[in-house]
């Protein structure tokens, strides 16, 4: 028994003895399996010392799971205490060098485009479970003195060659030291009890990795409170220009972002692709919860940003996403931005855009974005140099996306795009409503060029008046057929063609209609051009457009022709085009030829206009054979360019005009041009009449000018007078003052007078009764019986109510008078001249009545 108990003495002395002297490789062992059962490869695990408090290892390496990564770490220590195991803690590790050296994996074929890896995100997100960031801590203490990190960067950091360092924090001196301890007074019998101070971080986790190229510096801390806290800031500096706050709780995850996007920068010299010039101030709160309606909940705020001369000055977003592991997540909520200045050619100035999500986005599992609902926004306060809107508000619209990051929008068929106070140079809508007449799909590549389109179909749109300068333009809803409309990031193109069915362009009381307007549209993002054609029914005619606009500088031009002349007639007169026609004059025969060119923003037109065969009336004076041709600037003022001229074969006042001609020329006057007349000449009574220089302003009623007669054919005159038993030989001349003012038309001492002598008077009444008694009178008219005048004055009054005087003046001799003497006359005669043409007219026109009857009788048989 005794040799029994001293062999198993003797064994066990010897196994301990064993033990003793092959616990490192037996650690050593023990450890590599545990690590290759892990799945690394390639270990190198060297133990030094390993006793009942501490493990030693000199040199730890090994290939991880799944790459070609490989861990190495030199002069590993590791504390510990019996109390602490339970608890499943260390006291320290010290770690002299750790580096991960990273081998550049292999790119796949076909790349993961970015929506399939949000719907990974999101088809795994409701598999994690949050845990205590306290279980990352079985430690009470990590000691990390350096540690080394090379490899080639991926992503955006992808060529480059990193190098992070991990470098010791001062409040890692203190870690090995004994705790403090304080002796208390004694409180009654006993020994003093003792109070442990312990290490205020104790239980925190702090790392800090510096990156000394681009002078940055990354740090986390984690607590036994459930928070990490990620900060990046420039090396020396205490305060970070980015952070991030996570936290949990049961089964919620809460994060809270602020970055300073101007100091971003510095993280420049890590990338391959150099990060925009920004600033502002950026933050965010998210929460994601994974309780009964697994779900999310954020808001995002960005304040005084700029990226490329854009500036904004607030941005807030409100969202909330509802997570479901079959479908993805549908995202609902709102965006509000404020301020918004683009700093570019047109200085785009935009006050506010609010954007709504209704019913939500989805994230599909596929990788697809897709709209369960729809996206409404509303613009406000939109303005440029050359342009203002007070609101722009788009419809609800559809999203989705493919794998290949092409987003797809479709806007629904009678959702209407609306624009209110639209403001140009001249110009301003009150309000524009654009209606599709089909789905239309708009879609647009998430690519370099950024490429979009927006597919053909029919568009209503409907506006409130046009006003124009001095006009106001009243358009019938337009059809806007599209044929093509896209482009990419800074450019685009645009094939369409409109047409309206009426538009009425209203100058003060008077309106011009505009019908069956066909409009044909092409351009791109620096000149928009097209063509056209159009009617001004019931009038048969045709006008055609051919017009350019640049759009970076707002200039443009036209030029407007009549393909077929408007061709008028009593049917369809010059006022069956211009509604509000109140002028006593109008055409009712000819033809009108127009050639006109515009030019803007300056609006400025100019234009040629030519009428032939033309006939009509003004008042109660009738003409035909009407020509004249006019070289005229319409806007901004009516006036002629160069004078023009104005024929007419006939004018009937009365009595017949014929061969009237003159110079015309329109000054500009408000609101109608002023009249001018020069080298006016007209035959009457086988003479004419003529006149140097008439001017006729419609905003003054007072005219004055002399008409000069030429040779008028006294016969012809009596013809006119009717007078029976009277015949008169000979011609005369002279001057007739003439004025229009308030009261009317006058003539004011008028003076005629005989060319030639030689002319002969011959009278004889009609009876022998009457003015015959009288001795004076009877030798008047004994003397007008044959009475040869070598002398012919008149001197004639005209009075507005129509009343003609004509003092006589006749100077001859009579044979039928016993005398030799010279015989001198003075006759006065008065009567109305407006009832005799009144007269003469209703004369003519009974008489061209029954030729008319007449004619029609013989045609018949």
């Amino acid at each position: 028994m005794k040799k029994f108990l001293f062999l198993t003495g003797a064994a066990l002395v010897i196994l301990a003895v064993s033990l003793a002297f092959f616990r490192l490789p037996i650690t050593a062992f023990v450890i590599t399996r545990v690590l290759q059962r892990a799945g690394m490869t390639n270990i190198v695990f060297i133990p030094t010392t390993f006793n009942g408090h501490e493990l030693v290892v000199d040199r730890f390496s090994c290939t991880l799971p799944g790459s070609d990564n490989r861990l190495v770490g030199n002069g590993l220590h590791i504390t510990w205490n019996q109390s602490i195991i339970h608890s499943h803690q260390v006291n320290t590790i010290f770690i002299n060098t750790l580096s991960l050296d990273l081998v550049q994996s292999t790119p796949k074929s076909s790349p993961i485009s970015l929506q399939q890896r949000l719907a990974a995100i999101m088809r795994n997100l409701p598999r994690i479970r949050p845990p205590s960031f306290e279980s990352f801590l079985p430690f009470q203490h990590l000691h990390v003195e350096k540690l080394a990190i090379t490899g080639q960067g991926a992503g955006p950091l992808k060529g480059r060659k990193l190098s992070l360092t991990l470098d010791k924090p001062a409040w890692l001196d203190q870690i090995g030291r004994p705790q403090q301890t304080m002796k208390t007074p004694r409180s009654g019998m006993g020994r003093p009890r003792r109070k442990r101070f312990s290490d205020k971080r104790e239980n925190n986790l702090t790392a800090r990795i510096l990156l000394p190229r681009a002078q940055l510096q990354v740090q986390a801390t984690i607590s036994d409170s459930s928070t990490m806290v990620v900060q990046l800031g420039k090396t020396g500096q205490q305060i970070p220009f980015a952070r991030v706050d996570l936290t949990t709780h049961k089964r919620k995850i809460g994060s809270r972002l602020k970055i300073d996007l101007a100091q971003l920068s510095l993280v420049n010299p890590l990338l391959a692709a150099r990060l925009p010039e920004m600033s502002g101030q950026l933050s965010s709160s998210m929460t994601v919860s994974q309780l009964e309606n697994p779900h999310v909940d954020g808001e995002v705020r960005l304040n005084g940003f700029n990226l490329s001369g854009t500036d904004i000055n607030t941005v807030t977003m409100n969202l909330h996403g509802l997570m479901d592991p079959t479908k993805g997540v549908v995202i609902q909520g709102e965006a509000t931005l404020k301020d918004i200045t683009v700093h570019q050619a047109g200085l785009l100035r935009i006050g506010r855009i609010h954007v709504v999500l209704q019913d939500g986005l989805l994230f599909a599992r596929q990788g697809h974005l897709q709209g369960s609902g729809g996206i409404s926004t509303t613009m406000q306060n939109i303005s440029t140099a050359q342009l203002h809107c007070d609101s722009i508000s788009l419809p609800l619209i559809t999203v989705s996306s493919s794998a290949d990051n092409t987003i797809i929008a479709q806007v629904k068929t009678q959702q209407p795009v609306i624009g209110a106070g639209l403001t140009g140079s001249g110009y301003s809508f009150a309000h524009v409503r654009l209606l599709p007449k089909q789905d239309t799909t708009i879609t647009a590549a998430i690519a370099r060029n950024f490429p979009w389109s927006v597919s053909p179909g029919r568009w209503r749109i409907t506006t409130d008046s046009l006003k124009l300068q001095d006009f106001v333009i009243n358009t019938d809803p337009l059809t806007l057929k599209l044929q093509q409309l896209g482009g990419t990031r800074n450019t685009w193109q645009l094939q369409t063609t409109l047409s309206w069915p009426k538009v009425h362009l209203q100058a003060g009381k008077s309106g011009l209609i505009i019908t069956d307007i066909s409009l044909r549209l092409q351009g791109d993002d620096s000149k928009i051009s097209g063509n056209g054609t159009w009617s001004l029914k019931p009038v048969p005619g045709l006008f055609t457009l051919k017009f350019s606009h640049n759009l970076k500088n707002g200039r443009g031009g036209a030029v407007i022709v009549t393909d077929r002349p408007l061709t008028f007639s009593k049917e369809t007169p010059f006022s069956a085009i211009v509604s509000g026609w109140s002028l006593p004059a109008d055409l009712i025969g000819g033809e009108l030829r127009i050639t006109s060119s515009i030019r803007w923003p300056h609006l400025r037109m100019n234009g040629r206009i030519s009428l032939s065969k033309g006939k009509g009336f003004f008042r109660d004076i009738h003409f035909s054979g009407l020509s004249f041709s006019q070289n005229l600037q319409v806007l901004p003022l009516l006036s002629s360019r160069k004078t023009g001229t104005l024929t007419i074969d006939t004018v009937d006042v009365g009595l017949p005009i014929h061969n009237f001609s003159t110079e015309i020329l329109l000054k500009p006057g408000k609101p109608l041009p002023i009249l001018i007349l020069k080298n006016s000449h007209a035959s009457l009574l086988g003479g004419s009449v003529s006149n140097d220089y008439i001017q006729i302003d419609p905003q003054r009623p007072t005219l004055r000018t002399t008409i000069r007669v030429n040779d008028i054919h006294l016969a012809d005159l009596l013809t006119l007078q009717q007078v029976k038993g009277l015949k008169v030989s000979g011609s005369v001349s002279g001057e007739l003052p003439i004025r229009l003012d308030k009261a009317g038309f006058h003539v004011d001492s008028g003076s005629l007078h005989n060319e030639q002598a030689g002319g002969i008077i011959e009278y004889t009444p009609p009876s022998k009764g009457g003015f015959a008694n009288s001795p004076l009178t009877g030798y008047a008219l004994k003397a007008l019986e044959e009475f040869h005048y070598n002398l012919l004055a008149a001197s004639a009054n005209y009075k507005p109510d129509g009343t003609l005087e004509v003092q006589l003046h006749l100077e001859g001799k009579s044979p039928k008078l016993d005398t030799k003497r010279p015989v001198h006359l003075n006759i006065t005669t008065q009567q109305n001249l407006l009832s005799l043409i009144k007269s003469l007219r209703y004369s003519d026109s009974l008489t061209n009545e029954i030729d008319r009857e007449v004619q029609q009788h013989f045609q018949k048989k």
